[in-house]
């Protein structure tokens, strides 16, 4: 599907919201997410790519929350942990609560060292993210190359 802003979405869909499994491309950037959604919303594990990095990790409502990673092309991942606070206005405002997301780095490594999209143990052996970006990339590959499978 291609949207009046030329960003594009490939994948699942459930009442025209995206749904499921698909990757989003934004025209104005060329950055893509390829995971998971839930009502229209990035929402459990997904990518972001950009041009010189990624972002691997959980979302929730649109936004990386817990733990994650910057994948550079450079050879190095940083490990870390996205945190949401919320700071809510004075009280005889009207005005909706502050919501921030502040990266908290763990360590930079080689790529080597750690298993791709390792987020921790539990996690990559129950929630899926590796076989899901990999189907996502190997239909990537498929379409670029011209045999557009599914």
């Amino acid at each position: 599907y291609t949207y009046p802003n030329n960003d594009t979405y490939e994948g699942e869909w459930r009442n025209h919201q995206r749904e499921g499994t698909g990757t989003y491309t934004y025209a104005a950037t060329k950055a893509q997410y390829t995971g998971t959604w839930n009502n229209g919303k990035r929402q459990g594990s997904g990518e972001v790519q950009f041009s010189n990095y990624s972002y691997v990790g959980k979302f929730h409502e649109n936004y990386p929350k817990g733990k994650g990673k910057f994948v550079f092309k450079n050879g190095y991942q940083q490990n870390g942990e996205y945190h949401v606070t919320t700071t809510m206005p004075e009280e005889d405002s009207d005005a909706q609560p502050q919501v921030q997301y502040k990266w908290l780095a763990r360590d930079v490594t080689p790529i080597e060292q750690t298993k791709p999209y390792d987020l921790d143990d539990e996690q990559a052996e129950t929630d899926g993210t590796q076989e899901l970006i990999d189907k996502f990339k190997r239909k990537q590959l498929n379409n670029q190359k011209g045999l557009f499978l599914s």
